[in-house]
């Protein structure tokens, strides 16, 4: 017995009292394609991971005219989520010669940061974000959101604990994104984060391939035992971002000592993802205030702490199983093979023949091993108790190891089928299908999308373990790239493993 999601496109709707006329007849319907490259996706979010209210944008710079929406108009708006998608124009194809900039201005309440990003577009390669909003008044999650004013000032927050004292300069003369020498004031925003506020910096702080700060690769990667603090900042001038400047911004950063003299200072640079480490700086006290002192230059997330070397060698995890189409991961948690310390968590993909990589681990722990628990990202499970622990393995050697999890058994599989339902006389024209349409699913209830599947007109049947027999879902479907979701239902029982979306449309039919 199949069951099957029926989800109806109404073209038109007759009443009793009503004549019906058709105002698309001798029109062809169908959908716009969305376009695919050069798209600019933004997941609009505060510290919190909420979408502010009264949020909007602008779009600044010489080609500004030139972005639409992913379908190719002109109709620019961010959807109930928070999720913006635009795209350069179809008829464009940028290069290095013939490059466009623009700048997006994401602006929420009096109460928010602005999010300013500039671009300079030279392919049609496609770009994605996750913006924060920065709150000016309320710490979120260890952030708080700063105008840095011209002059000497100090920043607080809302119990008068200082964050930052500041001496900003009037810059006159900075490096724009194209290496222009450009003349105009600059502008700074900050977002301040305190000792809880770790998760914010990219990678935690951690760092693979570190430079010193005359640009030299160091040969060691780190991660952070202790976080003491940190700062983005960023300057701005009108539409243009800054890449550094002449006169150096003197900072007092208020940090947590942990009781140490000294920290390290890191910097990430958002342009090219490079982490540079400072070494050392001094905790200085006022008070009871610890700061360090900064002297910054350029744009880019500043940050403070205890690094601890790890090792780029390791181990590969070579998996025996009897699946090879699981499309969920299981937890697998790293620990120091004699203290039995927790040093890494990830999610596993556990396909027959799959290798997984373990590395980057302390490099002051002799020996580790690994544990893959009965525990995925979609169903949970068995956290507690590893299905699998390895043998105590060497840090710091390339090796490889075995990972049998042949007795594991995943949950059943639900075999999902894309079907147009055409009225009596015609056929299904899978010509007339859009390129993609995404599904997705949540809990029922809950809003909690996540991705089920891409329907295309050569793959309408895929085989999932995302969902769980006899748990009920909310599902809906996209046919413009997940812009808009026009097909949705609800509290939707999954009984048995061969489910349908069922659309009766009959412009997918001829």
């Amino acid at each position: 017995m199949k069951r099957t999601l029926y989800i109806i496109n109404t073209l038109i709707i007759c009443t009793l009292t009503q004549a019906c006329t058709n105002p698309f007849e001798n029109i062809n319907l169908g959908f716009k394609e969305p376009i695919q490259d050069a798209r600019y996706t933004f997941y609009i979010r505060d510290y919190e991971n909420k979408y502010p209210e009264n949020t909007s944008f602008e779009l600044l710079g010489p080609d500004a005219d030139l972005i639409v929406n992913t379908l190719n108009d002109k109709k620019l708006e961010i959807n109930e989520e928070g999720n913006l998608f635009l795209a350069l124009r179809k008829d464009f194809s940028p290069t290095k010669d013939s490059s466009l900039n623009f700048s997006i201005r994401i602006n929420s309440n009096e109460n928010h940061l602005p999010f300013l990003k500039e671009f300079h577009i030279e392919n049609r390669s496609n770009f994605s974000s996750n913006p924060k909003l920065a709150n000016l008044e309320i710490t979120q999650k260890g952030s708080l959101g700063l105008y840095l004013k011209k002059g000497k000032n100090s920043y607080l927050n809302k119990n008068g604990t200082i964050l930052i004292n500041g001496q900003i300069p009037d810059n006159t003369s900075w490096t724009s994104l194209q290496n222009n020498t450009e003349t105009k004031t600059l502008d700074y925003l900050a977002h301040y984060y305190n000792e809880t506020g770790q998760s914010h910096i990219p990678n935690g702080g951690a760092a693979t391939q570190p430079y010193d700060e005359t640009v030299n690769k160091l040969d060691y990667s780190f991660d952070l035992t202790e976080f003491t603090g940190g700062l983005y900042i960023q300057g701005y001038s009108d539409y243009k971002e800054a890449k550094n400047w002449t006169s150096l911004i003197d900072l007092e950063l208020t940090v947590k000592d942990f009781d140490k003299s000294t920290v390290d200072l890191m910097h990430y640079n958002p342009f090219n993802g490079r982490v540079t480490h400072f070494g050392k700086r001094n905790v200085n006290h006022e008070g009871n205030r610890p700061y360090i002192n900064l002297n910054i230059d350029k744009p880019g997330y500043w940050y403070t702490g205890t690094i601890r070397a790890l090792c780029r060698e390791g181990v590969s995890l070579s998996v025996i199983s009897k699946y090879s189409d699981l499309d969920i991961q299981y937890l697998t948690r790293v620990k120091d093979a004699e203290s039995k310390e927790l040093l890494k968590t990830l999610y596993s993909n556990i396909n027959w023949q799959n290798k997984v990589k373990v590395n980057y681990i302390p490099k002051e722990s002799e020996d580790f091993i690994v544990e893959l628990y009965d525990y995925s990202n979609y169903h949970g499970g068995n956290s507690n108790e590893p299905f699998w622990v390895s043998k105590p393995i060497k840090n710091c050697e390339e090796s490889e190891v075995i990972m049998d999890l042949f007795k594991l058994d995943a949950p059943d599989y639900v075999d999902v089928k894309f079907v147009v339902q055409c009225p009596n006389g015609t056929e299904f024209n899978p010509e007339s299908l859009p390129n993609e349409m995404r599904a997705q699913f949540s809990p029922a209830g809950k809003a909690s999308w996540r991705n089920l599947t891409t329907f295309t007109p050569e793959t309408r049947q895929v085989k999932t373990y995302k969902l769980k027999l006899n748990e009920s879902y909310d599902f809906r479907v996209s046919t413009d790239g997940g812009v808009t979701w026009p097909y949705k239902e609800t509290n939707y029982l999954i009984e048995n493993q061969r489910w349908q979306f069922l659309i009766s449309a009959d412009n997918y039919c001829i």
